[in-house]
């Protein structure tokens, strides 16, 4: 199991530099970074708005069928093919909420 370690912690230190060695000089470093954060109140807001939200559910599929409290037009993805279609329907600029109750 430690080399299995080894070996991981080598190629992902391999890969980010190859990916530092591959950027520009003058390139701004590389920080992570996190999808904002909302709060009902504002989702509620942008709705009202009129404003076209992708509210997806997070809950496993049992989880989901058993709760009653659902937010309305909120869907649950089951696979890449879900994904795919999302792409297909909505704008690549729409506002995409990720909740769990």
């Amino acid at each position: 199991m430690p080399e299995m370690t080894l070996k991981t912690t080598m190629a992902a230190a391999s890969l980010l530099l190859l990916v530092a060695w591959c950027l520009p000089a003058d390139a701004a470093p590389l920080k992570a970074t996190h999808p904002p954060r909302i709060t009902v109140a504002e989702v509620k807001t942008l709705l009202a708005g009129g404003e076209q939200v992708l509210l997806v559910d997070t809950r496993t599929q049992g989880q989901w069928q058993l709760s009653g409290h659902k937010a309305e037009g909120a869907i649950r993805l089951e696979s890449t093919r879900d994904i795919h279609d999302l792409v297909k329907k909505y704008p690549p600029d729409t506002p995409i909420v990720i909740y769990c109750t």
